[in-house]
């Protein structure tokens, strides 16, 4: 091989070594945004010989059931509160009875709270011109 050749060559294995770099810097700024799930195995042992990093696996596992439950629950509310907007709407604002009684006869279950909610921040419901009459 030529010294021109060997020069070529070296080169572009730098060039490519600072390309892997680069694409590797790429997939660390990636990998640092997402999500992290932290587990841990904890076998189960009388609570007397428990130490302390026993006891805080169990804290942040009640703190994780309470987070999960209010955001379940909140999912939860805001369909049902999205279904209630679509009854309302599609019945053509007659009313909370009337929506219930118009969903329930699609089979849509929906509570009377969650309809009287939709209802109270409906733009069409709140402005009496706008309202439909009947």
């Amino acid at each position: 091989m030529s010294e021109e050749g060997g020069k070529r060559l070296i080169g572009s294995m730098e060039g490519n070594q600072f390309g892997l770099l680069r694409s590797g810097k790429d997939i660390a700024t990636r990998v640092g945004r997402l999500p992290v799930k932290v587990h841990h195995v904890d076998a189960h042992i009388p609570k007397s010989r428990a130490n302390e990093e026993h006891r805080n696996n169990e804290q942040v596992d009640r703190a994780a059931k309470i987070e999960v439950s209010k955001i379940d629950l909140d999912w939860e509310h805001k369909g049902e509160l999205f279904l209630a907007r679509w009854a309302h709407d599609a019945s053509g604002h007659q009313g909370r009875d009337a929506t219930y009684k118009w969903a329930r006869g699609r089979g849509v279950d929906l509570t009377l709270d969650s309809i009287s909610e939709v209802i109270h921040d409906c733009e069409t419901c709140v402005l009496p011109s706008s309202r439909p009459s009947g």
